[in-house]
Parts: C-alpha cells; sequence; structure tokens
C-alpha cells in the first residue's frame, strides 16, 4: 500500500513510495437567507449564512468564512466555486444578472472573473423570475489575500428582487477544494 515495485535500469528491483492525493477535501455551500430589492445597478450580496438542511446535506473539511459578502477560503489550493442567482423583476430589464469578483490582495483591487446578465421583456404588472449562473476555478495561494464575492447587477435595481430562502437554495454558491495549488 503505498509503494511500487520499480527498476533502477540494472535489473534491480527496490520499492518506491507512491505519492497520493486524498481526492477533494472541503465542500461548502451558501445561501442568501431572505430576499431583498438591489440597492443599486452591481449590489454586493451579504445576507448569506451556511446551507444546514434539508436533511442528509453534508459538509466536507473545514469551511468557508464570510463576512459582509467577502468570503475566504480555510485553505490554499485550486477551488472550483458555482454560482446562481434567482432574480424577480417587475419592469422590464434591459439586463440583469450576476457578477463575480476575485481579489489576490484583499479587495485593493478586484478582478471580475464571471458576469452572466440576460434581458427581460415584461408586459403584465406580476413580474418574471430570472436566473443566472456560472462557474469559475480560482487558484487561492494565499487565504489572507484571496477572496471572492458575489453581485447582484440589474438595470432598474428599484423593480429587482433578489430571492433568498432560509429553507432551499434560489441565490447560493457551492466551494469544492478540487486539490493543492
Amino acid at each position: 500500500s503505498g509503494q511500487a515495485i520499480v527498476t533502477n535500469g540494472s535489473n534491480t528491483l527496490s520499492f518506491a513510495t507512491v505519492a497520493t492525493t486524498n481526492g477533494i477535501t472541503m465542500t461548502d455551500q451558501w445561501r442568501i437567507t431572505s430576499s431583498s430589492t438591489l440597492p443599486g445597478a452591481v449590489s454586493l450580496l451579504t445576507n448569506w449564512a451556511r446551507v444546514g438542511s434539508p436533511s442528509g446535506y453534508g459538509k466536507l473539511g473545514s469551511a468557508m468564512s464570510e463576512s459582509s459578502g467577502f468570503f475566504t477560503f480555510p485553505s490554499t489550493g485550486v477551488y472550483l466555486i458555482e454560482f446562481t442567482i434567482m432574480l424577480a423583476a417587475t419592469s422590464a430589464q434591459r439586463y440583469l444578472g450576476h457578477r463575480v469578483q476575485t481579489t489576490i490582495n484583499n479587495f485593493s483591487s478586484a478582478q471580475t472573473v464571471a458576469e452572466q446578465l440576460g434581458h427581460m421583456a415584461l408586459n403584465n404588472s406580476f413580474g418574471a423570475y430570472h436566473h443566472s449562473s456560472s462557474s469559475y476555478i480560482f487558484d487561492v495561494t494565499d487565504t489572507s489575500q484571496c477572496k471572492i464575492r458575489f453581485s447582484g447587477v440589474a438595470f432598474t435595481p428599484s423593480a429587482t428582487s433578489v430571492i433568498g430562502n432560509s429553507n432551499q437554495n434560489s441565490t447560493f454558491a457551492t466551494f469544492i477544494r478540487l486539490g493543492d495549488t
């Protein structure tokens, strides 16, 4: 176990240790817990809570941490981040969707790494729902400097709400550590 038989080229066999990885060592999921109107055309999402239900939800490894919409990673490594937002609008929208930004300097500057926008034509007084999602792979080399944040985007923010729910995933982010950096 953990060793392989190798030859050194002169017909001499020896045992060598085989490097192995543990595979995925961390998973975590967060959701927006209540709906709210977007305060601006690009609005940082801040009402996050770790998913703890429904029954059977699992978390693996050390957890992400979140403060005022900024997510911090528990360890260095390569992470897959998946984000989905659900928006409700009561007027036609030239654009609406989401933006994902990362930093490698604790948000002294930010890089937009994903943005999904759609158009909503609306001719009723009831409104309509729109969702968008994206995935991003982030090489976290410094846990104090490498962070991520998520924003809602809308042409008419006063007529647009981010849908949140404390019991199910409507607007949510999934973090999976794929391996070492």
